[in-house]
């Protein structure tokens, strides 16, 4: 009975009344064809996306990617081109090349305008990567992807922006094939993993628990030719549990309020980003603190962070150097100050789900100029990632 549960809500989390991923555990031979376009753009930049999304497909592990000269091979043979031939060719030519699934890049927006602020071109545009199943040739996913640049030259300015979307290409690829495996047995913290090719699996991936009744994450902890290791990163996690790939960035974002105790109360608001790689302690932190009142002064603290994982809980300890940016009230850019100094602090925050965490942090912060008194600071803070 739990495992008709279980399968039926696999059904529901894949979406079965609209997109749905493909649930790999080996790899998977996929094609990638040439990119529709609604708009106007130069063929060079269309070589360059094509380049990059074949790049990430290979990063990803999971793919056995055809190559297009083999494609071209098979058109040849079939008196046929790359350029111009229809949807119905291009799948029966993926398929005889011994793809399973295509994938199809169309863009839908880009354009170049002079930002006469920064004095740079910048450029914008958004496409959608599309994922067909080539057996029956329906569209089985669908994820639009923003992506902008900026360069004192207009061609650089485009290369810019398509370079942009690498990350954002890779996150897609796992969102449309997340591996999928089997909890094999459970020694503490660790978990062994089967049912999935090493080969196709990444340190640092986070994979949740299938089940409608119980939470629980584990991330790749070790990977050897034969076996997977896991580990729990909280919930509960058991024998024979399924496991599916959860997608996250390593990055998270906090927003929040901010006060100070120096030689008067300040108010203001806090921005945090730090990194958040499960299989290092090592992190890095950008800890920004816009203090209002007039002027407004900016201080900004960058730093090394040591992760320490506790369940839900997650503790970094930091410490580095604070610059502090005040500007003119008539010329805020052009008209500034800048002071130095360091700070060591602590941050920390509670998980609710592995992309969002309410938390805070404490730091010292010693300056060297006259711009903010030195004195504590304490955040509050919502974080996310995507």
């Amino acid at each position: 009975m739990k495992k008709v549960l279980v399968f039926i809500f696999i059904l529901l989390s894949l979406g079965i009344f609209g997109q749905r991923a493909v649930e790999i555990s080996e790899q998977t031979p996929i094609v990638i064809f040439p990119v529709q376009s609604v708009v106007r753009w130069r063929d060079d930049i269309a070589y360059s996306l094509i380049n990059q999304l074949e790049y990430q497909a290979l990063e990803a592990k999971r793919f056995n990617v055809i190559t297009r000269s083999s494609l071209e091979q098979i058109l040849e043979e079939r008196k046929l081109g790359m350029v111009g031939i229809t949807q119905s060719d291009a799948f029966n030519t993926g398929r005889l090349a011994g793809a399973r699934y295509a994938l199809l890049l169309e863009l839908t927006r880009f354009s170049t305008s002079y930002d006469n602020s920064s004095k740079k071109y910048v450029t914008t545009g958004e496409l959608f990567i599309k994922l067909f199943d080539l057996y029956d040739g329906t569209l089985i996913n669908s994820s639009p992807v923003s992506f902008k640049g900026s360069h004192e030259r207009f061609n650089d300015s485009e290369f810019d922006a398509v370079k942009a979307i690498n990350e954002n290409i890779l996150r897609v690829l796992r969102e449309f094939f997340p591996q999928i495996a089997e909890v094999a047995q459970v020694q503490g913290n660790y978990v062994m993993i089967t049912g999935i090719e090493s080969k196709i699996v990444s340190k640092g991936y986070l994979f949740e628990v299938l089940d409608p009744f119980k939470e629980g994450y584990v991330y790749i902890d070790n990977i050897t030719p034969n076996y997977v290791i896991g580990k729990i990163r909280y919930g509960n996690v058991s024998e024979g549990d399924i496991l599916r790939e959860y997608p996250v960035s390593d990055f998270w974002t906090g927003v929040g309020i901010t006060t100070g105790f120096a030689d008067k109360l300040v108010l203001g608001v806090n921005l945090t980003g730090m990194t958040s790689f499960y299989t290092s302690k090592i992190q890095a932190i950008l800890d920004i603190d816009v203090v209002l009142g007039s002027p407004i002064v900016t201080k900004a603290s960058v730093g090394g962070a040591y992760n320490i994982l506790m369940n839900r809980i997650s503790l970094y300890p930091y410490a580095g150097l604070n610059i502090i940016y005040l500007g003119d009230e008539d010329d805020y850019i052009e008209d500034f100050s800048l002071d130095f100094g360091l700070v060591a602090g602590l941050k920390t925050f509670f998980e609710l789900n592995p992309k969002f965490a309410v938390g805070g942090g404490v730091s010292y912060n010693i300056n060297f100029g006259d711009i903010l008194p030195s004195g504590l600071i304490i955040n509050l803070n919502g974080f996310f990632r995507f």
